[in-house]
């Protein structure tokens, strides 16, 4: 009989590019999840955490601490090591007092540390604009969220600075002409 069901693990040569990894150390990596952002633009958790930052020498280690809800993404308790991290999302682990947030370079995306205040808000870029039953606007991010229009004129390409966990709107950000 075949195999059905999805596997949760990828070999460390077929990972993305760019996740920079030592591909010819170990053999196997984490796969990730369907979640807010997609394989090629985003890291696992536990890629984040073992491999990029140096947390956890371990996967062993890495799935105690996120299994214990030590970890947070975007103001929330991820619970997978496969969870995909990407562009300005904020992972938090409050027993070490340490935010990072993943922010593009020449190489990709790169974490950097950031004060707890700016670890509170997130940058969103408007992907698409709907209108929905009744005449109402929702707009969707580029993360996967979305949110109810009211009060807010936005085109896709400008950018929504959210409050975290709340998704509440702190500012807009047009996109410039000509940018």
């Amino acid at each position: 009989m075949a195999k059905k069901g999805g596997r949760n693990r990828m070999k460390r040569l077929s990972a993305p590019k760019l996740w920079d990894l030592e591909r010819k150390k170990k053999r196997f990596t984490f796969k990730p999840t369907p979640g807010p952002h997609s394989i090629a633009k985003s890291y696992p958790l536990g890629v984040l955490l073992r491999d990029l930052v140096g947390l956890v020498k371990t996967a062993g280690e890495l799935r105690y601490a996120v299994n214990a809800g030590k970890v947070l993404v975007d103001g929330r308790v991820r619970r997978t090591p496969s969870f995909p991290v990407g562009l300005f999302d904020v992972v938090t682990i409050p027993s070490e007092n340490l935010s990072l947030r993943l922010v593009p370079s020449p190489r990709g995306l790169i974490p950097s540390k950031i004060a707890k205040e700016e670890a509170e808000k997130k940058l969103c870029a408007v992907s698409s604009k709907v209108i929905v039953r009744g005449g109402r606007l929702r707009y969707g991010f580029h993360d996967g969220r979305s949110m109810a229009g009211e009060g807010l004129d936005l085109k896709p390409g400008d950018a929504v600075l959210m409050q975290l966990p709340d998704q509440r709107v702190l500012s807009e950000v047009r996109l410039a002409k000509e940018s």
